[in-house]
């Protein structure tokens, strides 16, 4: 209980020096967001071009050559499959070693604010619904950053997940889950799919620890990795969240939220 307690304090002192930060990055030219998005749009446009400048040549090649054309867009969809392919098998996968939770439909809602360090602010918001190793969740999180001119940047993300979920009762639970997610800003629309894991351990009858993995994979050939780490005081939940794309630097920063179970 006292380093759950310890974590929590430290998360809130956090709190003004994610601040200083921001001031210090935008200070630079752009804060964190603006890099990351303005990375994505990038990225977006050097993919449209480089498959408008493919044209098929039947007339010089065979069929299998022009297969190889499109090599880049090939490496993507597998991985995509792949990936898509392993969630599926681990969510709908059947362990006869581990017992079933109990019957009864878990109900657990989450919203909270994140300090983004070289930015402004995050608001996210879950919601989960469990009955006996089946799960399905919805998220959602919204990045949030001023401009000059009174203009302001939002990112937003979203993920709608089934998954499957081991308990011991007194000790706490595992869930892998995996489906659609995408993301959308001012000229930025995407799609593509997640993977992930995420534990609990109760430490006390009103408090726990958390931790999540996520990695997501993207149509315009993206790609992000996203951990969480949270300390569970009542119905408050305090951690740091990190979010991290291939392009620009990582969205990350202390977390505060109240988190419900029904």
């Amino acid at each position: 209980m006292k380093l759950a307690s310890s974590l929590f304090f430290a998360v809130l002192l956090s709190v003004p020096a994610a601040a200083t930060a921001k001031r210090k990055s935008k200070s630079r030219g752009g804060g964190t967001l603006s890099q990351v998005v303005g990375g994505l749009r990038t990225k977006r446009d050097d993919s449209s071009s480089s498959k408008n400048k493919k044209t098929p040549r039947r007339d010089h090649r065979s069929s299998s050559d022009d297969d190889w054309e499109d090599d880049d867009d090939w490496g993507d969809d597998v991985i995509a499959d792949a990936v898509a392919s392993t969630a599926v098998d681990l969510i709908f996968a059947h362990n006869p070693g581990v017992r079933a939770p109990s019957g009864k439909t878990d109900v657990d809602t989450y919203t909270s604010a994140i300090f983004v360090k070289g930015s402004d602010l995050a608001l996210g918001s879950m919601l989960r619904v469990s009955h006996r190793w089946f799960t399905l969740s919805a998220a959602y999180d919204a990045y949030i950053e001023d401009l000059p001119m009174d203009e302001t940047l939002t990112f937003t993300t979203w993920r709608f997940t089934g998954g499957r979920r081991w308990t011991k009762p007194g000790l706490g639970s595992v869930l892998v889950e995996g489906g659609p997610t995408g993301g959308h800003s001012t000229g930025l629309s995407m799609v593509g799919v997640v993977a992930g894991v995420t534990g609990r351990l109760a430490v006390a009858n009103t408090a726990g620890l958390d931790a999540s993995a996520r990695g997501y994979i993207y149509n315009q050939g993206s790609s992000a990795v996203e951990m969480q780490g949270a300390v569970r005081l009542s119905v408050i939940r305090a951690g740091y969240r990190w979010l991290k794309f291939d392009v620009g630097p990582a969205l990350h920063g202390p977390e505060i939220g109240l988190a419900f179970s029904f």
